[in-house]
């Protein structure tokens, strides 16, 4: 039977200067941690009573270049990011004595800004057992949709297969319920099952996940059991540029993941926001996180960071496979703007993959060499902020557009930390730089949205990195407060009433303001302190966004009520006769 210990705990950081610091697994370290090699060692200890014949370490999630050692025996060395490596550690493995397994790592940055080693397993199993694969599970499924229902082929890996055992197949349906048993030689161990009316996953009504098992007996008794959940959905880019999920044609608008530490925060603010999709930018790809998105019915698209040669591409089939078993995960893009290298990428996705689509970076003048790389998506990254160039911008995706109708375009907006030391003429306080930035979002959504190329809009990233630095997202640091550009994106996301204010000072000195609401009705009302004002003058500044000017506010507090169709928002804000707020 195979066993897994998790190496968690117990590991010794070796230090440049001589001392060891106790650390434990998932390790992050921020880059000025991390400029030099890492060497991190444990006990390994395997009781000669053991009836395992062969001994694997499985690492994920490690960024950088590992060598592996058994006490001063080199195990391997091999360069991962995200994808789980499987070593061999059988012919240095002594049973009975204790020895030291020594990782030395070259570590690598990841996008988050630190370098990440999530999980490390010792693996145990018998000479006959499930493969150990170096880029994935054991398990492998298809799904393929013929007009009566689903085919399921269910495959295993077995090392060492013979005739003389027998592999048990059960699905299992999302309820639990063993739908079907199937038996199989281990020299063709492939299982096929037919759904007559498949429950299918999607991001709407239910995150319906089936689970297969496998076991391998010999005569009575259990050798291994293996198992692998999957979900069963069709998902595509159809020729109007929508994607279809299970036929239905679905808008797919999201926002862009920084790390995968807050999975339950990050889903609940992209509910907030009325967005169904969720862009990991170059961050571990956790379970927690994939898993969370399986449940919540969020569609994932990881964004591979730079890809340097071909140790990269073993390392995206092993991702690709990986993320394959997730129903959620719909995309798989990477930064290389290189065509010959996106073919690669693609190749290497496809080979791991049946469920995952392809995306490469594109800059809108190179957009026709990119035909030969053939990637599902092009994720335009427009960073302009002066109104000129968004609309030489504008005017450029339309010839790319009308030149190649076949492409479809990915919008990923991400806004220079510069849009921060400006403010949109007549703000209420000069640090309110929120205002040109949900300005700024307003002119691309306006360029963008209204082209059938873009099948998918992500409003740049869901939150700040830090509190005082690359405050270009949605949300603050802590997640605690949304901006003007959410409030924006919401009144565009959302199909309920909706009206909102924009953000307000805390107190005011002036006696007439100008208010900002954002709304997917027309013609909201304003009324002040109860009252409506003959003076007030309200104008559209664009699609969804009004202005109120010259509103009169009385000394103290003032109540600002707007409502827009069945939408009502309500806010507040003092008047102080000097810059110091009186109470």
């Amino acid at each position: 039977m195979r066993h897994t210990e998790i190496l968690s705990d117990g590991w010794v950081r070796h230090m440049p200067n001589g001392e060891l610091r106790s650390v434990s697994l998932p390790l992050r370290l921020k880059a000025d941690e991390a400029k030099e090699k890492i060497e991190l060692s444990r006990r390994l200890y395997v009781d000669p009573e053991d009836a395992n014949t062969e001994f694997y370490l499985e690492t994920r999630s490690l960024s950088g270049k590992v060598r592996v050692y058994v006490d001063n025996e080199e195990a391997r060395v091999y360069r991962s990011r995200y994808a789980p490596r499987a070593t061999d550690l059988t012919p240095l493995i002594r049973r009975g004595e204790e020895q030291r397994l020594r990782l030395v790592i070259t570590p690598e940055v990841l996008s988050d800004g630190c370098f990440g080693f999530s999980q490390a397993r010792l693996i145990g199993a018998a000479a006959s057992h499930f493969e150990i694969s170096d880029l994935g599970a054991p398990l492998s499924v298809r799904t393929v949709f013929i007009k009566s229902g689903a085919a399921v082929t269910v495959k295993a890996e077995i090392a060492n297969p013979n005739n003389y055992d027998v592999l048990l197949f059960r699905l299992c349906a999302p309820s639990g319920a063993v739908l079907e048993t199937r038996a199989a030689k281990p020299t063709d161990p492939t299982a096929e099952f037919f759904l007559e009316d498949p429950k299918r996953w999607d991001g709407v009504h239910a995150a319906h996940k089936y689970r297969a098992e496998v076991i391998l007996q010999r005569d009575a008794d259990i050798l291994d059991v293996t198992e692998l959940s999957f979900g069963i959905r069709e998902a595509g880019l159809d020729g109007d540029g929508f994607f279809t999920l299970n036929g239905v044609k679905t808008p797919l608008l999201g926002a862009a993941a920084r790390d995968s530490l807050h999975p339950e925060q990050d889903l609940k603010a992209l509910e907030a926001l009325d967005a169904n999709l969720l862009l990991l930018d170059g961050a571990d790809p956790a379970a927690a996180l994939t898993d969370a998105c399986d449940e919540t019915g969020t569609i994932l698209f990881f964004l591979y960071p730079d890809v340097d040669g071909e140790q990269d591409l073993e390392d995206i089939r092993g991702l690709a496979r990986m993320l394959d078993t997730h129903p959620s995960a719909a995309f798989l893009g990477c930064r290389s703007r290189d065509p010959g290298f996106l073919k690669k990428f693609c190749a290497a996705v496809r080979s791991g993959a049946q469920n995952l689509m392809t995306a490469g970076l594109s800059d809108l003048p190179q957009t026709p060499a990119l035909s030969d790389a053939i990637p599902d998506l092009l994720i335009l990254t427009p960073s302009q902020t002066d109104a000129a160039a968004l609309s030489r911008l504008d005017a450029e995706f339309d010839e790319a557009v009308l030149s190649h109708p076949e492409f479809r375009f990915a919008v990923f907006p991400k806004a220079p930390e510069c849009i921060y030391e400006r403010h949109s003429e007549g703000a209420l306080r000069p640090d309110c730089s929120q205002e040109f930035f949900a300005a700024w979002h307003e002119q691309l959504w306006q360029i963008f949205s209204k082209h059938g190329a873009v099948s998918c809009y992500l409003t740049g990233y869901l939150t700040d990195a830090a509190r005082d630095r690359e405050r270009t997202g949605l949300l603050t640091y802590d997640r605690a407060n949304a901006k003007d550009a959410f409030r924006y994106y919401k009144s565009q996301f959302t199909g309920a009433p909706y009206v909102k204010f924009a953000s307000l000072p805390d107190f005011v000195t002036r006696k007439r303001v100008a208010l900002t609401c954002y709304t997917n009705g027309a013609a909201p009302k304003l009324t002040v302190n109860g009252k409506t004002q003959k003076h007030c003058v309200v104008s559209r500044r664009s699609p969804g966004v009004y202005r109120f000017e010259n509103v009169k506010l009385r000394r103290r507090d003032n109540t600002f009520t707007v409502t827009c169709g069945e939408g009502t928002d309500r806010a507040s804000l003092y008047r102080s006769k000097s810059s110091l707020k009186k109470k």
